[in-house]
């Protein structure tokens, strides 16, 4: 997968290969030209028996869930008091 952005002469080119589970960017900031390349990440998704027909195609509901961090700041007799909480969050497909 290709994809490229561009604005006020800046240009964003992402590259994903999904064979060899790795993903490039190449960005320009301040006008200097970075490449960023990592590994992508895994998931487990679970496919359920649920189905859909899409046009001709079949389709498999898939579920996936991470645990996520939230930071939330507030104010506690003028000073200021950080909580983290985990969520899980669901993803389907």
């Amino acid at each position: 997968m290709f994809a490229a952005f561009g604005g006020t002469n800046n240009i964003s080119v992402y590259y994903k290969n999904i064979n060899k589970k790795r993903f490039s960017n190449q960005t320009e900031i301040q006008g200097k030209r970075f490449l960023v390349k990592d590994k992508l990440p895994e998931h487990k998704w679970e496919m359920s028996t649920e189905t859909k027909n899409i046009g001709t195609y079949t389709c498999y509901k898939t579920t996936y869930s991470k645990e996520v961090e939230n930071k939330y700041v507030t104010f506690k007799n003028g000073e200021s008091v950080e909580e983290i909480k985990k969520e899980t969050i669901l993803i389907t497909a």
